[in-house]
């Protein structure tokens, strides 16, 4: 499990997450479609099953987002008081 130290960093695992599932269900239903079964809604199907990956990875990318912009702002005020980290 990788930790971001920044919102930089966060943004860029999320976009890792985002790619890497994009192309693992690519990777499945061409194996799906090529060795299991040909049919014509297989890769409508693989389609729908990517969206919805997708559209997972998207929101769990947008609340992390969200949480790690929260603890930036956090950090910063405590910083400026001189309270500490």
């Amino acid at each position: 499990m990788c930790l971001a130290k920044g919102m930089k960093e966060y943004l860029f695992f999320s976009l890792l997450l985002v790619l890497s599932t994009a192309g693992g269900v690519v990777l499945y239903t061409l194996y799906y479609y090529n060795f299991v079964s040909a049919d014509f809604e297989t890769p409508i199907v693989g389609v729908f099953v990517m969206l919805l990956y997708g559209v997972l990875a998207a929101v769990v990318a947008a609340v992390g987002t969200v949480v790690v912009v929260i603890k930036d702002r956090i950090a910063e005020k405590r910083v400026s008081k001189g309270v500490g980290v």
